[in-house]
Formats: C-alpha cells, sequence, structure tokens
C-alpha cells in the first residue's frame, strides 16, 4: 500500500504545474479561481447559467480570440452543439464566459486559438432537476428567473436600442420600458408598480404609480413607454395578472 501511495505522489507531483484548464464553475473570483466548480449540474428545466472558465496556467493568453466548442454525446460520439467566440484582453490569463444549459445530457467543451489546436477539454454531465417541482412554476416568480427588463430609447423590430440606465427630465423625460422572457411570458394582463427612493432613504419607499397593460399570453416580449414627472431614483416592478413578479429594474432620472 505504501508502494502505491509512492506511485501516486509521484503522478501527481510530475503534472505540470502550470496546466490550461476548464471548470465549470456557479461563479469565479477577480483573480480567475472558480468557486462551486463541478463536473455534474441539476438544472431547472427551463435553464441555467454556469460560468465556463479557461484557465491558461498563470501565463497570458497569447491570442485575441479564443474559441469554445461544445460537443453533446449522441449515439456514443460527441457531435457539435453550440460555440463562442471569446475576445481576449492583453496580458489575461484567464477568462469566464456565461453559458446557459439548457439540455440534459453528456458535453464535452474545449478552447482552441488560431491555430485550431485545442488548449483544454474538460467533460461534464447535465441532468434536469424534479420536473415535479416546476410543473406549476408558472404560479411562483421562478418561471421568470431568466426574464429580462430594461430601460431604452426606442424598440425596434422587438428588440430594444440604446439601452440606459439615466435619463434626463428635460430631454423628454419618457423612456421605453421592454421586457424579454424565454418562453411566453403567460399573461394577459401586465400589472407595472413605480417607486421612487425619498430623500435620505436606503429604500425604494414612494409609490409614485401604477400602470396595466393589456397584451396576449403567448408573448414572450412586450414594452411600453413611461414617462416621468419628476427627477430622482425609480424602481419598475412586474407583475403577471397574478400579481407574481415577473422582474423589477431600476433607472435614475435626472435634471
Amino acid at each position: 500500500m505504501k508502494y502505491l501511495f509512492n506511485l501516486l505522489y509521484l503522478f501527481i507531483i510530475a503534472l505540470p504545474l502550470n496546466a490550461q484548464n476548464i471548470y465549470f464553475s456557479k461563479s469565479h473570483t477577480e483573480d480567475g479561481q472558480p468557486i462551486d466548480a463541478d463536473l455534474v449540474w441539476d438544472i431547472r428545466p427551463f435553464g441555467e447559467s454556469i460560468y465556463i472558465l479557461f484557465d491558461n496556467g498563470g501565463k497570458p493568453i497569447n491570442e485575441s480570440i479564443l474559441y469554445m466548442l461544445v460537443d453533446k454525446l449522441d449515439d456514443d460520439k460527441y457531435l457539435p452543439y453550440d460555440s463562442k467566440a471569446i475576445h481576449i484582453q492583453k496580458s489575461d490569463t484567464w477568462v469566464a464566459q456565461d453559458y446557459k444549459l439548457k439540455e440534459p445530457g453528456e458535453y464535452e467543451v474545449y478552447v482552441m486559438g488560431a491555430s485550431r489546436e485545442r488548449l483544454a477539454t474538460a467533460r461534464m454531465t447535465v441532468e434536469i432537476k424534479n420536473p415535479n417541482q416546476y410543473a406549476n412554476n408558472d404560479r411562483t416568480s421562478l418561471y421568470y428567473d431568466d426574464s429580462e427588463l430594461v430601460f431604452c430609447q426606442v424598440v425596434v423590430g422587438g428588440r430594444p436600442l440604446n439601452i440606459r440606465k439615466t435619463l434626463s427630465l428635460s430631454k423628454d423625460g419618457s423612456t421605453y420600458v421592454y421586457l424579454k422572457a424565454d418562453r411566453p411570458i403567460n399573461t394577459d394582463t401586465l400589472l407595472v408598480n413605480v417607486w421612487r427612493k425619498s430623500p435620505g432613504s436606503f429604500d425604494y419607499d414612494e409609490f409614485v404609480d401604477s400602470k396595466k397593460y393589456r397584451m396576449k399570453s403567448d408573448w414572450n416580449n412586450v414594452f411600453f413607454i413611461y414617462r416621468f414627472k419628476g427627477i430622482g431614483q425609480y424602481k419598475f416592478s412586474v407583475y403577471n395578472e397574478k400579481e407574481i413578479l415577473i422582474k423589477y429594474s431600476f433607472i435614475t432620472v435626472g435634471n
């Protein structure tokens, strides 16, 4: 047993200390260390986001773009499933890509540079959590977990343009409010409450307005125009017809 232990120890210390690696994690530190890394992921039926982190072994990545390829196991063979191009800043030694897991299965992820040579490869398993837990998830905020609520200058072709966090009251004082989800929003009525942060307060405790908007339940995006009457820091909370919170977002209105 001692002989076997010594062999394992020699094998471990013989591995390169600056090896390139891929990690699948819930988050990461500011210096590129994965947090809650795992090779098996239980996701919700409507998907869940993780980080795919490539560590270049502490050395600068001598590429302007890295390519992240995702293959999925199909009949005992990994076939192309998805790909991402990741732009690299000078002197970066690691990079993390926000990635949404949508389907169960066995995946192989690898990173390549301009030479198309694999720099690192890793595999992970994706499973679906108990579907019964989410059978009626349209009755909870979990159904809208991946929705997006933004303020923008205009909406063209169903897409928000010039997304903003601040607004000038003297320059029209109005904004488009755009809500998008990955699935039907599943409500005929959109309820919107507007709150403002009162002077000296840490919370949005001043009720400003309430609106109702009609829509079709099979829409996965909707937008409306809102006009402000005063300056301040505002919070918009959007609910479905059952008063289940869909999303909230913030905007600051100046002079």
